[in-house]
């Protein structure tokens, strides 16, 4: 339970990571690549096409030899402070030899989960504990992470400007700095400690002393990259990277990992243009993707669909036949084999998960 509690502290933190905005212009100095932070910090996108893409590489493991991998992206905005937001994203996850794809709709109102081609609309009573939730903590709106008491700022170390770049067709300011990881960490615990309560009754474990002193040992080279607008102050790109390296005689304990490195890159386009997202038509309630589910073997009960905006189950879905239900294999079909799930796997390594033909060409290796 620990370790969970653990894991769901840092799912926290790097919801509060992504839902912050960046930006500014500076100049060349540590004390001139802070301010440009600290102007960073301080703003908020209102709306952008999204990219979260978030990877980890685990040496030691050979079912990990392959980086584990989280995309997802589409468009978003805000509704104001105290509302859920709007969105229309893909996800996909690959690792381990299998893959996984979805989508989530949310109108601020309503929120789906698309599966296999198909549209499930998440029950009333869940939606008013999200809208619940996002009023007792403001979320929705612009917000920083100064709510929670923290100062990103005092995270940050040997600041500098790196010259002018391209990103997401917008000229660019760029700033790398390193990070202090105990501070990180120690704010982190302030984040879950008023994060959660928001969410409902059980509170996510914070990180003890000793826990984030093992961290910072085994933990080393961690990077910080933002690049914002020259001529708006609004952020395009923001990216952490780090690299961990686990002691031979904690190696046993830790199953056979001996190191590896993470990556979390958020990028922004179309920051400010408007973002039309609408409820998807004919979607099922969830409680029938509940069911499919359960009936579903493997780890990830089947490869996945490819999630989009589009409701309906219409075209090919791995595992299935075209136009078929969700899950079935056409008379007796065969499961993918591991061969597939790794080409599938390089596949969706290569295209953005907001790309949905991309996505659709990829889950044809899987027959």
């Amino acid at each position: 339970m620990g370790r969970r509690n653990r894991l769901l502290s840092l799912a926290v933190l790097f919801a509060a990571l992504l839902g912050v905005a960046v930006a500014g212009c500076g100049g060349g100095n540590e004390k001139d690549a802070k301010a440009l932070l600290k102007r960073a910090f301080a703003e908020s996108i209102p709306s952008a096409n999204v990219t979260i893409d978030i990877s980890a590489k685990i040496d030691g493991v050979p079912q990990l030899s392959q980086p584990v991998r989280l995309k997802l992206g589409g468009p978003f905005k805000t509704n104001g402070k105290g509302t859920l937001p709007s969105l229309n994203w893909d996800v996909s996850v690959s690792g381990g030899g299998q893959t996984f794809s979805a989508g989530a709709i949310s109108t601020g109102d309503r929120a789906f989960v698309n599966f296999q081609g198909t549209n499930y609309e998440v029950d009333q009573a869940t939606m008013t504990q999200l809208k619940q939730a996002a009023a007792s903590s403001g979320g929705g709106g612009s917000r920083s992470l100064k709510q929670f008491g923290v100062d990103p700022l005092s995270w940050v170390k040997d600041a500098s400007e790196e010259g002018d770049a391209d990103v997401a067709g917008v000229k660019t300011k760029h700033v790398s700095a390193g990070i202090d990881v105990e501070r990180l960490f120690n704010d982190l615990n302030k984040v879950v400690a008023k994060a959660g309560g928001a969410v409902g009754s059980a509170r996510p474990q914070q990180l003890t002393p000793e826990i984030i002193d093992q961290i910072k040992k085994v933990v080393h080279d961690p990077k910080f990259d933002v690049y914002v607008g020259k001529d708006d102050d609004k952020i395009r790109r923001a990216a952490l990277s780090l690299q961990f390296t686990v002691p031979q005689q904690a190696q046993a304990s830790a199953r056979g990992v001996k190191g590896g490195n993470v990556t979390i890159s958020v990028e922004f386009a179309g920051v400010g243009e408007p973002q039309t997202i609408a409820a998807p038509a004919n979607a099922k309630p969830i409680s029938e993707l509940a069911k499919q589910l359960r009936g579903l073997g493997g780890p990830l009960g089947a490869a996945g669909g490819i999630g989009g905006s589009t409701g309906g189950s219409s075209g090919a879905t791995p595992g299935g036949t075209p136009g078929g239900e969700p899950g079935t294999t056409g008379g007796g079909g065969k499961s993918p084999t591991s061969e597939q799930f790794q080409r599938y796997a390089q596949c969706l390594n290569k295209v953005k998960p907001s790309d949905t033909a991309a996505l659709n060409r990829c889950s044809r290796l899987l027959k």
